[in-house]
Protein backbone atom coordinates (compact mmCIF):
# COMPACT_ATOMS: atom_id res chain seq x y z
CA UNK A 1 0.00 0.00 0.00
CA UNK A 2 1.31 3.45 -0.85
CA UNK A 3 0.67 5.71 2.25
CA UNK A 4 2.61 8.87 0.48
CA UNK A 5 -0.15 11.57 0.94
CA UNK A 6 0.59 13.46 -2.17
CA UNK A 7 -2.13 11.59 -4.24
CA UNK A 8 -5.30 13.57 -2.34
CA UNK A 9 -7.32 15.02 -4.35
CA UNK A 10 -8.25 18.28 -1.71
CA UNK A 11 -4.35 18.88 -1.71
CA UNK A 12 -3.50 18.33 -5.03
CA UNK A 13 -6.52 20.69 -6.55
CA UNK A 14 -6.23 22.73 -3.63
CA UNK A 15 -6.17 26.34 -5.57
CA UNK A 16 -9.31 25.27 -8.05
CA UNK A 17 -11.32 23.74 -4.68
CA UNK A 18 -10.87 27.09 -3.08
CA UNK A 19 -11.97 29.35 -5.76
CA UNK A 20 -14.44 27.31 -6.04
CA UNK A 21 -15.75 28.08 -2.46
CA UNK A 22 -14.91 31.77 -2.98
CA UNK A 23 -17.25 32.40 -5.96
CA UNK A 24 -19.74 29.80 -4.39
CA UNK A 25 -20.15 27.47 -7.16
CA UNK A 26 -18.47 24.34 -5.35
CA UNK A 27 -20.74 21.29 -5.39
CA UNK A 28 -20.81 20.63 -2.32
CA UNK A 29 -22.17 23.56 -0.52
CA UNK A 30 -25.54 23.89 0.52
CA UNK A 31 -27.41 26.63 -2.05
CA UNK A 32 -29.71 28.25 1.17
CA UNK A 33 -30.96 31.52 1.96
CA UNK A 34 -27.25 32.68 2.90
CA UNK A 35 -25.61 31.22 -0.08
CA UNK A 36 -27.91 32.93 -2.33
CA UNK A 37 -27.44 36.34 -0.17
CA UNK A 38 -23.46 35.57 -0.63
CA UNK A 39 -23.71 35.06 -4.15
CA UNK A 40 -26.04 38.00 -5.23
CA UNK A 41 -24.08 40.83 -3.35
CA UNK A 42 -20.66 39.01 -4.64
CA UNK A 43 -22.46 38.97 -8.42
CA UNK A 44 -24.00 41.75 -7.83
CA UNK A 45 -20.98 43.92 -7.96
CA UNK A 46 -19.14 42.66 -10.63
CA UNK A 47 -22.28 42.89 -12.98
CA UNK A 48 -22.51 46.91 -11.46
CA UNK A 49 -18.66 47.41 -13.23
CA UNK A 50 -19.83 45.68 -16.27
CA UNK A 51 -23.05 47.78 -16.59
CA UNK A 52 -21.02 51.06 -16.93
CA UNK A 53 -18.94 49.42 -20.21
CA UNK A 54 -22.13 48.10 -21.83
CA UNK A 55 -23.61 51.62 -21.01
CA UNK A 56 -20.87 53.32 -22.85
CA UNK A 57 -20.60 50.89 -25.35
CA UNK A 58 -23.63 50.61 -26.74
CA UNK A 59 -24.93 54.49 -26.44
CA UNK A 60 -21.79 56.33 -26.56
CA UNK A 61 -19.25 54.48 -28.60
CA UNK A 62 -20.98 52.74 -31.28
CA UNK A 63 -23.33 55.94 -31.69
CA UNK A 64 -20.02 57.93 -32.14
CA UNK A 65 -18.57 55.21 -34.47
CA UNK A 66 -15.54 54.77 -32.09
CA UNK A 67 -15.78 50.97 -32.80
CA UNK A 68 -11.76 50.53 -30.99
CA UNK A 69 -13.50 51.61 -27.56
CA UNK A 70 -16.63 49.72 -28.18
CA UNK A 71 -14.06 46.70 -29.04
CA UNK A 72 -12.08 47.32 -26.43
CA UNK A 73 -15.33 47.94 -23.80
CA UNK A 74 -17.23 45.21 -25.27
CA UNK A 75 -14.29 42.70 -24.34
CA UNK A 76 -15.51 43.12 -20.59
CA UNK A 77 -18.86 42.32 -21.47
CA UNK A 78 -17.89 38.81 -23.13
CA UNK A 79 -15.76 38.52 -20.03
CA UNK A 80 -18.82 38.98 -18.31
CA UNK A 81 -20.91 36.85 -20.37
CA UNK A 82 -18.53 33.77 -20.32
CA UNK A 83 -18.60 34.11 -16.55
CA UNK A 84 -21.96 34.15 -16.56
CA UNK A 85 -22.32 30.58 -18.52
CA UNK A 86 -20.23 28.74 -16.07
CA UNK A 87 -22.50 29.98 -13.26
CA UNK A 88 -25.55 28.25 -14.81
CA UNK A 89 -23.84 25.30 -16.03
CA UNK A 90 -21.89 25.00 -12.64
CA UNK A 91 -25.39 25.46 -10.71
CA UNK A 92 -27.71 23.34 -13.26
CA UNK A 93 -25.13 20.18 -13.63
CA UNK A 94 -23.88 20.60 -9.70
CA UNK A 95 -24.64 17.11 -9.02
CA UNK A 96 -23.10 15.82 -12.00
CA UNK A 97 -19.86 17.56 -11.08
CA UNK A 98 -20.10 16.49 -7.69
CA UNK A 99 -20.50 12.71 -8.63
CA UNK A 100 -17.64 12.93 -10.92
CA UNK A 101 -14.90 14.64 -8.16
CA UNK A 102 -16.12 11.97 -5.62
CA UNK A 103 -15.12 9.44 -8.15
CA UNK A 104 -12.23 10.79 -8.51
CA UNK A 105 -11.25 10.80 -4.83
CA UNK A 106 -12.31 7.28 -4.76
CA UNK A 107 -10.04 6.18 -7.29
CA UNK A 108 -7.37 7.71 -5.89
CA UNK A 109 -8.14 5.86 -2.34
CA UNK A 110 -7.88 2.80 -4.54
CA UNK A 111 -4.80 4.04 -6.32
CA UNK A 112 -3.00 3.78 -3.15
CA UNK A 113 -3.24 0.09 -3.22
CA UNK A 114 -1.79 -0.29 -6.22
CA UNK A 115 1.97 -1.72 -7.20
CA UNK A 116 4.23 1.51 -7.39
CA UNK A 117 4.15 1.52 -11.40
CA UNK A 118 0.66 1.73 -11.48
CA UNK A 119 0.44 4.03 -8.75
CA UNK A 120 2.69 6.33 -10.57
CA UNK A 121 0.37 6.24 -13.22
CA UNK A 122 -2.51 7.68 -11.63
CA UNK A 123 -0.16 10.27 -9.83
CA UNK A 124 1.42 11.34 -12.92
CA UNK A 125 -2.13 11.83 -14.72
CA UNK A 126 -3.05 14.31 -11.55
CA UNK A 127 -0.02 16.03 -11.70
CA UNK A 128 -0.83 16.79 -15.09
CA UNK A 129 -4.32 17.90 -14.30
CA UNK A 130 -2.51 20.08 -11.78
CA UNK A 131 -0.38 22.01 -14.58
CA UNK A 132 -3.13 22.51 -16.11
CA UNK A 133 -5.07 24.08 -13.04
CA UNK A 134 -1.51 26.40 -12.66
CA UNK A 135 -1.50 27.72 -16.10
CA UNK A 136 -5.02 28.53 -16.34
CA UNK A 137 -3.99 30.76 -12.79
CA UNK A 138 -0.82 31.85 -14.48
CA UNK A 139 -2.62 33.12 -17.78
CA UNK A 140 -5.27 34.97 -16.02
CA UNK A 141 -3.18 36.64 -13.40
CA UNK A 142 -0.87 37.69 -16.13
CA UNK A 143 -3.61 39.42 -18.18
CA UNK A 144 -4.81 41.12 -14.71
CA UNK A 145 -1.50 42.14 -13.87
CA UNK A 146 -0.72 43.96 -17.03
CA UNK A 147 -4.03 45.93 -17.90
CA UNK A 148 -3.68 46.76 -13.70
CA UNK A 149 -0.05 48.27 -14.26
CA UNK A 150 -1.08 50.40 -17.74
CA UNK A 151 -2.82 52.57 -14.72
CA UNK A 152 -1.32 51.76 -12.01
CA UNK A 153 2.57 53.05 -13.36
CA UNK A 154 1.77 55.92 -15.22
CA UNK A 155 -0.02 57.04 -11.64
CA UNK A 156 3.49 56.50 -10.03
CA UNK A 157 5.31 58.19 -12.37
CA UNK A 158 3.17 61.16 -12.37
CA UNK A 159 3.22 61.43 -9.10
CA UNK A 160 7.21 60.96 -8.88
CA UNK A 161 7.82 63.24 -11.74
CA UNK A 162 5.47 65.99 -9.77
CA UNK A 163 5.07 65.39 -6.61
CA UNK A 164 1.01 65.18 -6.94
CA UNK A 165 -1.23 62.31 -7.38
CA UNK A 166 -3.31 62.08 -10.12
CA UNK A 167 -5.93 59.39 -10.54
CA UNK A 168 -5.48 57.24 -13.81
CA UNK A 169 -8.86 55.47 -14.98
CA UNK A 170 -8.67 51.78 -16.43
CA UNK A 171 -11.07 52.31 -18.85
CA UNK A 172 -11.94 55.58 -20.95
CA UNK A 173 -15.54 54.64 -20.25
CA UNK A 174 -18.41 57.17 -20.46
CA UNK A 175 -20.29 57.17 -17.17
CA UNK A 176 -24.15 58.21 -17.21
CA UNK A 177 -25.53 60.64 -15.25
CA UNK A 178 -23.67 62.68 -13.03
CA UNK A 179 -20.84 60.60 -12.38
CA UNK A 180 -19.43 61.47 -15.77
CA UNK A 181 -19.04 64.91 -14.29
CA UNK A 182 -17.58 63.12 -10.77
CA UNK A 183 -15.45 60.59 -12.38
CA UNK A 184 -12.01 62.59 -12.37
CA UNK A 185 -12.23 63.32 -9.01
CA UNK A 186 -9.71 61.26 -6.66
CA UNK A 187 -12.13 59.36 -4.71
CA UNK A 188 -14.59 58.35 -7.53
CA UNK A 189 -11.59 57.65 -9.70
CA UNK A 190 -10.16 55.71 -6.90
CA UNK A 191 -13.76 53.78 -6.42
CA UNK A 192 -13.85 52.96 -9.99
CA UNK A 193 -10.57 51.59 -10.06
CA UNK A 194 -11.41 49.32 -7.28
CA UNK A 195 -14.84 48.63 -8.91
CA UNK A 196 -12.98 47.10 -11.80
CA UNK A 197 -10.55 45.88 -10.13
CA UNK A 198 -12.94 43.35 -8.26
CA UNK A 199 -14.19 42.18 -11.19
CA UNK A 200 -10.71 41.34 -12.30
CA UNK A 201 -10.74 39.13 -9.38
CA UNK A 202 -14.07 38.03 -9.79
CA UNK A 203 -13.26 36.95 -13.23
CA UNK A 204 -9.99 35.46 -12.57
CA UNK A 205 -11.31 33.21 -9.48
CA UNK A 206 -14.20 31.59 -11.96
CA UNK A 207 -11.70 31.02 -14.88
CA UNK A 208 -9.43 29.26 -12.36
CA UNK A 209 -12.43 27.45 -11.17
CA UNK A 210 -14.44 26.72 -14.24
CA UNK A 211 -12.22 25.94 -17.05
CA UNK A 212 -9.49 24.16 -15.58
CA UNK A 213 -12.12 21.45 -14.04
CA UNK A 214 -12.78 19.90 -17.25
CA UNK A 215 -9.32 19.15 -18.47
CA UNK A 216 -8.72 17.97 -15.20
CA UNK A 217 -11.77 15.26 -15.16
CA UNK A 218 -10.56 14.21 -18.78
CA UNK A 219 -7.02 13.50 -17.82
CA UNK A 220 -7.82 11.34 -14.73
CA UNK A 221 -10.18 9.89 -17.30
CA UNK A 222 -7.18 8.81 -19.42
CA UNK A 223 -4.99 7.98 -16.55
CA UNK A 224 -7.77 5.51 -15.82
CA UNK A 225 -7.74 4.18 -19.40
CA UNK A 226 -3.84 3.74 -18.95
CA UNK A 227 -4.25 1.95 -16.21
CA UNK A 228 -6.41 -0.42 -18.24
CA UNK A 229 -4.02 -0.48 -21.09
CA UNK A 230 -1.14 -1.30 -18.90
CA UNK A 231 -3.16 -4.35 -17.22
CA UNK A 232 -4.31 -6.01 -20.62
CA UNK A 233 -0.72 -5.91 -21.87
CA UNK A 234 0.75 -7.48 -18.80
CA UNK A 235 -1.83 -10.26 -18.95
CA UNK A 236 -0.07 -12.33 -21.56
CA UNK A 237 3.20 -11.42 -20.09
CA UNK A 238 5.50 -14.58 -18.90
CA UNK A 239 5.31 -13.52 -15.30
CA UNK A 240 1.39 -13.40 -15.56
CA UNK A 241 1.38 -16.97 -17.05
CA UNK A 242 -2.11 -19.01 -15.87
CA UNK A 243 -3.69 -15.60 -14.52
CA UNK A 244 -4.83 -14.37 -18.08
CA UNK A 245 -8.47 -15.18 -17.39
CA UNK A 246 -8.05 -13.30 -13.47
CA UNK A 247 -6.08 -10.78 -15.21
CA UNK A 248 -8.47 -9.93 -17.96
CA UNK A 249 -11.55 -9.83 -15.54
CA UNK A 250 -10.13 -7.24 -13.61
CA UNK A 251 -9.33 -4.78 -16.51
CA UNK A 252 -13.06 -5.17 -18.04
CA UNK A 253 -14.02 -4.62 -14.16
CA UNK A 254 -11.83 -1.53 -14.09
CA UNK A 255 -12.87 -0.36 -17.75
CA UNK A 256 -16.35 -0.21 -16.58
CA UNK A 257 -16.28 1.97 -13.56
CA UNK A 258 -13.82 4.00 -16.20
CA UNK A 259 -17.16 4.46 -18.17
CA UNK A 260 -19.71 3.83 -15.38
CA UNK A 261 -20.72 7.99 -16.76
CA UNK A 262 -23.84 7.78 -19.50
CA UNK A 263 -23.50 9.70 -22.54
CA UNK A 264 -25.42 13.02 -21.35
CA UNK A 265 -22.13 13.47 -18.82
CA UNK A 266 -19.50 13.28 -21.16
CA UNK A 267 -21.78 16.07 -23.57
CA UNK A 268 -22.07 18.22 -20.32
CA UNK A 269 -18.51 18.40 -19.80
CA UNK A 270 -17.48 18.73 -23.71
CA UNK A 271 -20.29 21.67 -22.77
CA UNK A 272 -18.67 22.99 -20.28
CA UNK A 273 -15.00 22.52 -21.41
CA UNK A 274 -15.92 24.87 -24.60
CA UNK A 275 -17.66 27.58 -23.24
Amino acid sequence: MNTCDELRFEKIFQTMLKAMRLNKTHPNIPRDKKWFLKFIIMYGIFMLGISFAAYSTFFHDLKDGNFSQACYHGVLIVIFTVVSLYHIVMRWHRFRFQDLINQMKEDYDVAKHFAVEDYNVVLDYAKRGKMIMYTWLALALSCVIIHQLSAILPMVHNAAMTGEFQCVHLYNITYPGNLEIWKNETSVCLSLFALFTYGYIYAVIMYIAGPALGPILMLHGCGQLELVRRRIAETYSKRNKGFEVHNLKLAAKHLSMTYKYDVSDLLVLDTYMNL
